[in-house]
């Protein structure tokens, strides 16, 4: 096999017969410069970031985002979503740069403790994103994820991480109902003939 050769040599073509190894020409590869840019056809715009920078990312700028994306929310002793199939807090710890995710559901008050612990390791060790523990004192099973916004967030991205952390816990807490470890979920029917919400519709995790 012909031996390949690298050459940061701008002199040379991109690929170019310099010599032969065993009778077999030995291509020789100039390295390129990485730093160019796409040109832009006329009439063309240049992609725009939406990254928000990551000293600029408050709580208001939560707000924002769940506004714009048409998502409901209100203040349950802090910044608290309703507009999912469970509802949750979100907070940014600025300090560490983490945005904050969490909520919990009720156990069953005759719940096997040493059973629900065994559910939380399972679901904590088949999971993604989420960590979950038990609070055996208030029988709460809580679900938790942090996203580092070191670099910034994406507003859509943040809608995106609010939908797979509430589909997730969904699916986990139907699991421990199933198991006979968490309390079932609460009926909220709609009715489409009156034209109204039923307002605990929006209310599917009743904390």
């Amino acid at each position: 096999m012909a031996a390949l050769l690298v050459t940061d040599d701008p002199a040379d073509p991109l690929l170019d017969e310099v010599a032969t190894e065993n009778g077999f020409p030995v291509p020789r590869i100039r390295v390129l410069n990485l730093n160019f840019h796409f040109p832009v056809s006329h009439g063309e715009m240049p992609l725009k970031s939406n990254v928000i920078q990551a000293a600029n990312v408050s709580e208001t700028t939560l707000t924002e985002i769940l506004d714009n994306g048409a998502i409901e929310y209100t203040d349950n002793g802090g910044l608290y979503v309703t507009g999912y199939p469970f509802n949750f807090w979100m907070e940014v710890d600025e300090n560490r740069k983490l945005l904050v995710m969490y909520t919990y559901w009720h156990t069953l008050p005759e719940v096997d403790e040493l059973e629900m612990l065994r559910f939380v390791n399972q679901s904590s060790g088949s999971k993604i994103m989420l960590q979950f523990y038990y609070n055996a004192d208030y029988g709460r099973f809580y679900a938790y994820y942090t996203h580092p916004y070191h670099v910034g967030l994406l507003p859509p991205h943040v809608l995106k991480l609010c939908q797979k952390f509430t589909a997730i816990f969904e699916e986990v807490v139907h699991d421990g109902i199933a198991k006979g470890l968490l309390q079932e979920l609460p009926e909220c029917p709609y009715d489409a003939d009156d034209g109204e919400e039923v307002a605990a519709a929006a209310d599917g995790t009743v904390h």
